[in-house]
């Protein structure tokens, strides 16, 4: 003979009935309307409200205060310094810091080699971004000093990785 008896579904039931009930007694005991608890010392207030005012508008005084105060964008000549960029196919969309003449030159579909006139030396990075309507991508595939001048072989391809022709900016930090 088992120590418990055995549970059948109607004791089961039962059982979550009254356990309902009892449930839904003590949440409406706490959101019905009534008596509500007497105010609070007026020093625990007055903590609250602190708090409150800590948590609350001291961050967003302090995010205003850091967004009032923060510096005005670098001019671009400041930009450009030490530095070339170059958008392909917009002659006047390009900046050199030393006042050279950066040219863009196809040498087959999706191939291009960027001289940066005056800016070739050792060191520094270069970054390629596609500029296109269709979905293509462009990577940096060789940089490298030509005596004064900087060249930068940009390579673009479609979506299936075929060469293909894009519009593109460069730019070239030293």
């Amino acid at each position: 003979m088992p120590l418990t008896p055995v549970r059948t579904a109607v004791d089961w039931r039962q059982r979550l009935d009254r356990f309902g009930s009892r449930t839904m007694t003590t949440i409406g005991d706490w959101i019905a309307p009534g008596s509500r608890v007497p105010a609070s010392e007026p020093r625990i207030s007055a903590l609250v409200a602190l708090v409150a005012v800590v948590g609350g508008v001291l961050p967003i005084l302090i995010m205003a205060v850091t967004w009032a105060r923060k510096p005005d964008p670098a001019p671009r000549e400041v930009a450009c310094a030490r530095s070339g960029h170059l958008v392909a196919g917009q002659p006047e969309n390009q900046c050199n810091a030393a006042g050279g003449r950066n040219t863009v030159s196809r040498t087959g579909v999706g191939r291009y080699l960027v001289t940066f006139g005056g800016l070739g030396v050792d060191g520094g990075d270069a970054e390629v971004t596609p500029d296109s309507a269709d979905d293509r991508s462009c990577a940096v595939v060789d940089r490298h000093p030509d005596g004064r001048d900087e060249l930068v072989r940009v390579d673009c391809f479609d979506r299936s990785g075929r060469p293909a022709d894009s519009g593109f900016t460069v730019r070239l930090r030293q």
